[in-house]
């Protein structure tokens, strides 16, 4: 359910009902009532007048504007301590995921990249900044940037723009292409 909101399957305004989603996945509604409150939690869905359904979140544009900025405050702390810790393996990781986004549906785009920023918060050692960079990062939904084909090939220069920061070790031109990459 969730990666069908953050791929925009279930797009906003979409009114999610207990008893449909488990005929859907083929279980029980009491699953499905744990997962609607866990997805609720993360502000993805909403409950509609305590009748067991849900509606996707609509949300507008300055609560948008305000999920990319903390995302950009907490994202650019984490990849400036990672940033010394960036080593080959890392960058083979990171090419290697790229890679992937280079070739994937936007309906795959959503996973590659939360594995790719994920791999470069690894390498930090804010640990509570990590948490809660990746935490903002799985519960933003991709339509707020990502909204065709041409976005995951912009997503795919820029993530290479900043791996080859990375091997040049211009930690300034990757803390700028960071964070131009995470606003848009």
């Amino acid at each position: 359910i969730r990666k069908e909101i953050q791929n925009g399957v279930l797009r906003r305004g979409t009114n999610l009902v207990q008893g449909t989603l488990a005929e859907r996945y083929g279980v029980s509604r009491i699953p499905v009532r744990s997962a609607l409150q866990l997805i609720e939690k993360d502000g993805l869905i909403q409950k509609v007048n305590n009748k067991g359904s849900y509606v996707v979140t609509e949300y507008n544009k300055d609560e948008i504007s305000e999920m990319i900025e903390l995302s950009r405050i907490i994202e650019l702390k984490v990849v400036a301590d990672a940033f010394a810790s960036l080593n080959s393996f890392a960058l083979k990781q990171l090419t290697t995921l790229n890679r992937k986004i280079q070739n994937c549906s936007i309906n795959d785009y959503n996973q590659f990249n939360f594995d790719f920023h994920l791999t470069l918060f690894s390498y930090s050692h804010k640990k509570h900044f990590k948490r809660f960079a990746a935490e903002l990062r799985d519960n933003r939904p991709m339509y707020m940037s990502v909204k065709d084909y041409e976005d995951v090939q912009k997503a795919y220069e820029e993530h290479k723009k900043m791996i080859e920061s990375i091997k040049d070790r211009d930690i300034n031109l990757f803390l700028n292409l960071y964070e131009e990459h995470v606003c848009w």
